[in-house]
């Protein structure tokens, strides 16, 4: 997990934006599975790498971008030797990403 605090407001449209850019990035391996998807306020981009300089892995990639107020929030997962019944792990753990507003300073 990454925080970027930014000039100005963090907004979804930059957070699909910047999944967009991610997906068209060079790479030195193949990217199969590509999906994108919206879930809970989160750009979400994933997609599978099968091998890697010859050797399968089967590693599967997901990253997520969540905007609050002035911060980015990226959220990257993957796996190697994904099966399907990983994506509810990965489901699970995007499911309990949120914030938790702190109260003022000198509340109870």
């Amino acid at each position: 997990m990454y925080l970027e605090r930014i000039p100005g407001v963090a907004t979804s449209a930059d957070c699909a934006e910047i999944q967009k850019k991610r997906v068209e990035e060079k790479a030195d391996y193949k990217r199969e599975k590509i999906e994108t998807r919206e879930s809970s306020g989160m750009a979400i981009v994933e997609y599978t790498i099968p091998e890697f300089s010859g050797a399968p892995i089967q590693q599967r990639n997901l990253f997520a971008c969540l905007p609050k107020d002035d911060v980015y929030v990226d959220i990257h997962l993957s796996k190697v030797l994904f099966k399907p019944k990983d994506e509810e792990l990965f489901n699970s753990i995007l499911n309990a990403a949120h914030f938790i507003l702190k109260p003022p300073t000198g509340t109870k």
